[in-house]
């Protein structure tokens, strides 16, 4: 016989169930509502700064006159952020960069891109111009009424902006005809450090006619005569102008604003030049606290309909990056404050001690200060919450919750953005020619330890410093050698002139690590006082003797820390030197430049055959067997020769004589040379070593 007990239990309705059942129940819907709260803040971290007709701008006379100054309130903002940021100082980055990855609640929308949609580029930045083109009308009125655009790009490396501006071209758009500009540090010109620039050259090497180097060939924005080179041939062009730039701020956290704000100026400074009436500007910025970024805010609160500084659901949570859009430029509320604007462009030792702020304290609306300290206090309360909670997560572990939050955000990018493939025919590049040549992963951008790890290493001493260097080389091969037969013909020669530079920081040659090894090595060596010959004087010796039974006539050189300005006349000498059929064997070549891979590829194309090695004591080897075509050889030098005839009187050196990208896509060379110059730096490290124990 049933119980009462249990016949009650069984017809009891839902409001007498269990308590248990209900808490399920109520914590189910939470979950949901606090999933569907996260999604939302996550896409809302945006701030529009309103004008109420009273802003206007100071005449071009109350310009730069005044000492520079600060808001009580945002330097307070400044100080409670960088006490939160403080509290990372021992975390070691890759560590933490990975613990971040996974408490990211965007963290799923690469992934689901990748899978859903398959972009031809897909990186963060691709996604957070997308968010900023789906959000605002960056597209303005005036381009979908006359079907054309054209874009420049500043800052672009490597090239992420213009192929998301692309793919949402062709998905809402496909009618307007786009054309576009691309300006960044060149990742060729090898006095740019590695730790300045971009150097992943994916989308450059198959666009290069769309990019602008500058007149220096530097890529450099920063400099007057770069922005002036861009101007003749940009001015007024543009409907639309990107700015992405940064400065590695990595040793000076609590700075980051301040080491980027003459960048910020510079662009937006180049931007007011090139819009034309009606354009949109996108510029990324950081914190908001100094009085530089106030100014540069209040700049464009002025020039342009709407403002709205706008952090993308796909920009990293943790750190300070804001977007600022403008839309709606008015050229003629700038047009007289242009030369003023231009005349600070430039920062120059002249400029030390006598800097000035863009505009007094009492020429901005206080109305606008408020604003600015409102906008300061959202983004700042963001960015500690986030901080915070992922201390919190790496010490406890991370919240399950996280995971759909995650999810939802992948899902809600897709369906809020229309996001949507598009046919191969309609790439930019194509998946497939950026994939054949993939330099991302030779790019070591971040090295690994804490802040505090690395302050503690620049204080080492250079013996124990290279020591690490040599263990750092361990698995790079003692010895490498390469042989090729090249056709008669090289192509016709290309002649491009840059700033000249004595010393090499960053080559296409050589995987960025090595160099920085070799880098390092040099300044080890000075501050010993010492001077590397190599290959030494003892090694030349024997080498030249044993060659000279062979009837090759060998030429030296020797590897130092600076460039020789000297090799298109030394190399020329030799050619006309020698006669046809004759070989040749140049000992202590470098083959970490353009000129030097250049030359070696024109002269390989002279000979029957060429043959690299790299040895222990002797360095990089090049052997050239049977010259041919004498004559066209030493026009082809002469041509050179004129060309750095001319550079010099304009302060510049030839730095290439054909293109980079046959250089590096159709030279069968390429992958050795790399090799042959990591053996070279091998050898050239444990010398050093050698050196300095001998000293000691």
């Amino acid at each position: 016989m049933e119980k009462a007990s249990e016949r009650l239990k069984k017809h009891r309705p839902l409001s007498f169930q269990p308590y248990d059942h209900i808490r399920n129940h109520f914590n189910t819907r939470h979950k949901e509502h606090k999933i569907v709260e996260a999604v939302e803040r996550l896409f809302s971290k945006r701030f529009e700064l309103l004008n109420d007709q009273s802003f206007t701008l100071a005449p071009p006379s109350s310009m730069f006159v005044g000492h520079p100054w600060e808001v009580e309130a945002l330097q307070a903002l400044k100080i409670s952020l960088n006490t939160t940021k403080s509290r990372l100082n021992d975390f070691k980055l890759m560590e933490w960069q990975k613990h971040t990855g996974t408490t990211n609640q965007a963290g799923e929308v690469h992934k689901k891109l990748r899978t859903v949609i398959n972009p031809e580029f897909l990186t963060q930045a691709w996604c957070k111009f997308y968010e900023n083109l789906s959000s605002f009308p960056l597209i303005p009125s005036g381009v979908l009424q006359s079907g054309k655009l054209h874009s420049i790009h500043l800052c672009e490396a490597p090239g992420a902006f213009v192929m998301s501006l692309n793919h949402f071209l062709k998905v809402n758009h496909p009618d307007i005809t786009w054309t576009w500009t691309a300006s960044t540090l060149n990742p060729y010109y090898e006095a740019n450090s590695n730790s300045t620039m971009i150097t992943d050259d994916r989308i450059i090497l198959h666009t290069e006619g769309h990019w602008y180097f500058g007149e220096d060939q530097t890529g450099n924005l920063m400099t007057l005569e770069n922005l002036e080179g861009l101007l003749r041939r940009e001015r007024g062009k543009a409907m639309l102008v990107t700015a992405d730039g940064s400065i590695s701020c990595i040793d000076k956290p609590d700075e980051q604003e301040a080491v980027v704000s003459h960048l910020h100026y510079c662009e937006t400074v180049a931007a007011l030049h090139l819009l034309e009436n009606g354009g949109s500007f996108l510029l990324k910025i950081f914190t908001i606290f100094e009085q530089e970024t106030v100014c540069l805010l209040y700049l464009m609160r002025c020039c342009f309909e709407r403002v709205v500084l706008n952090k993308p659901a796909t920009s990293k949570e943790g750190n300070s990056e804001v977007y600022v859009v403008c839309l709606g430029f008015k050229g003629d509320v700038v047009k007289e404050h242009l030369a003023v604007l231009t005349s600070r462009y430039e920062e120059g030792e002249e400029m030390r001690g006598k800097e000035t702020s863009m505009f007094r304290r009492e020429d901005l609306p206080n109305k606008f200060i408020e604003q600015i300290i409102q906008a300061g206090e959202f983004f700042k309360g963001h960015q500690c919450q986030v901080i915070q909670n992922n201390i919190r997560m790496f010490e406890e572990g991370v919240e399950d919750d996280v995971w759909k939050i995650r999810d939802a955000v992948a899902e809600a990018f897709i369906a809020r953005y229309g996001v949507k493939r598009v046919d191969k025919a309609e790439e930019l590049v194509g998946k497939r020619r950026i994939s054949m040549f993939n330099n991302k992963d030779t790019h070591f951008k971040f090295s690994d330890g804490s802040f505090n790890d690395r302050k503690r290493e620049e204080e080492m001493l250079g013996e124990e410093r290279i020591k690490r260097l040599q263990e750092d080389m361990q698995g790079v091969p003692g010895r490498a050698s390469f042989k090729f037969i090249l056709p008669n013909d090289s192509g016709p020669l290309m002649i491009n002139l840059g700033k000249f530079y004595e010393k090499i920081q960053s080559s296409r040659f050589c995987f960025p690590r090595m160099l920085k090894n070799l880098i390092s090595g040099f300044h080890v060596l000075d501050e010993f006082n010492l001077n590397l010959e190599f290959p030494e004087a003892a090694a030349k010796t024997e080498f030249i003797e044993k060659m000279r039974r062979e009837d090759k006539k060998v030429f030296s050189f020797s590897l130092t820390d600076k460039v020789d300005t000297n090799l298109i006349e030394k190399i020329y000498e030799i050619l006309e030197s020698i006669e046809e059929n004759d070989s040749i064997v140049l000992l202590g070549y470098c083959l970490l430049s353009q000129l030097n891979v250049g030359i070696l590829y024109l002269l390989g194309h002279a000979f029957k055959t060429l043959e690299i090695e790299a040895e222990n004591d002797l360095g990089v080897v090049v052997t050239l067997e049977n010259f041919r075509n004498r004559k066209k050889m030493i026009d082809n030098f002469r041509e050179i020769i004129e060309a750095a005839n001319n550079a010099r009187e304009s302060n510049k050196i030839v730095i290439s004589i054909f293109p980079i990208s046959q250089l590096l896509c159709a030279c069968e060379m390429y992958q050795s040379i790399l090799m042959i110059n990591h053996v070279a730096i091998k050898h050239v490290i444990n010398h050093i070593v050698e050196k300095i124990s001998r000293s000691s």
